[in-house]
Parts: C-alpha cells; structure tokens; sequence
C-alpha cells in the first residue's frame, strides 16, 4: 500500500469515526476538487505540502488536512478538536471556560454547503 493510499484510508477512517460519514471514493475526489478549484476555506499552512481547508462533509463543518504533494486528504478534524490543539500549541489552557478563544462558538464563515 503506497503512502496516497494509507492517507486516504486514514481520512475515511476519520471521518466515520469523527463525522458518523462514509468517504466513499467519489465523494474523497470531491473533496479534493473543492480544495483544488478554491471551493473550499482556507484555513491554515502546515509545512510546505500541508494544508488545512474549512468546509462541509455531509453537512457537518470540518477542518480538512491536505497533502498537496500527494493531492490527498490526509484527516478530518472537527472544529473542536482543531481549536483545542490551535490552543495547546499558544499555550493557553483548553478547558478553560474563561478563555477568550470562542472554542465553543465556532461559525462556518463563509463555508460553502453541498
């Protein structure tokens, strides 16, 4: 199994496992055509092949991880999980239901819906 191939395992992985949706490979290719074309919101850079893109899968918002090397997504993450690891890496505490941060309050911006 080449690497392309495991991260897209991977991602369909998540994605049940995070999202309760089923990647199927028509709806994977989808996906990296949204990111592609611009279709989808650009969040964040990662290194110089990774990505992270805001849109929605199945109708749930997500923050998705792309390998532009390999023109795959690499995970999905929810909107939680990828401000709780944004606020661990500032150093700010989490769970911390003082913060400033909206970790709960989070809205789609702009994502577009299919």
């Amino acid at each position: 199994m080449t690497r392309a191939e495991k991260q897209q395992r991977h991602a369909q992985k998540r994605a049940k496992e995070r999202f309760n949706a089923e990647l199927t490979p028509e709806y994977y290719d989808k996906l990296v055509q949204r990111i592609q074309t611009g279709k989808a919101e650009f969040v964040a850079r990662q290194s110089n092949r990774v990505t992270l893109w805001r849109m929605y899968v199945h109708g749930k918002e997500a923050i998705v991880v792309y390998d532009k090397k390999r023109s795959k997504v690499v995970t999905l993450l929810t909107p939680y999980l990828y401000d709780f690891k944004q606020e661990l890496l500032n150093g700010t505490n989490p769970t911390d239901q003082t913060n400033q941060t909206g970790l709960l309050s989070y809205t789609a911006r702009g994502a577009e819906v299919y």
